[in-house]
């Protein structure tokens, strides 16, 4: 592949966005065919596996996402704290996975850790914006803000 940081930050985010789908899907006991059609085909965990443990429910599948360690094992522990924090981690890694870009001068590299630079700060400005907008105290503004690529 031209750009393995591009494919790094897609197959992490298709993983991520998988695992919240999954996560769902088990937390309102979707249909099989709901779960199924949701769920985008990768690697590991496969789509497969992630519908059979998201269809024994949330708390299976939260055991089955550690038992798979590394970005799902944190994704998990993540969720178990809360839906919002699971957000904030997935934002978070991503975020993570392009600050690599900084070390590579020439190619598509920097040009996408740019964008994500930049959606990370509107999503940073829109949590402050609804913080503040909602009478949210400094602190739990601030505590939900994601990390920027600096």
């Amino acid at each position: 592949y031209r750009c393995p940081l591009g494919r790094e930050i897609i197959e992490n985010s298709v993983l991520l966005d998988n695992i919240k789908a999954a996560l769902r899907c088990a937390k309102t006991r979707m249909s099989a065919a709901f779960t199924g059609e949701t769920l985008a085909d990768t690697e590991y965990p496969s789509a497969s596996r992630l519908k059979a443990a998201a269809l024994a429910g949330e708390e299976h599948l939260l055991s089955f996402l550690e038992s798979c360690g590394g970005l799902s094992a944190s994704a998990a522990a993540a969720w178990r704290i809360s839906p919002a924090e699971f957000e904030k981690f997935a934002d978070n890694s991503l975020t993570s996975a392009a600050r690599k870009a900084k070390l590579v001068t020439l190619g598509s590299e920097p040009v996408l850790g740019y964008y994500m630079a930049r959606e990370a700060e509107f999503k940073n400005l829109r949590i402050i914006y609804c913080g503040i907008k909602c009478g949210d105290p400094p602190e739990r503004i601030a505590e939900r803000l994601r990390e920027l690529y600096d």
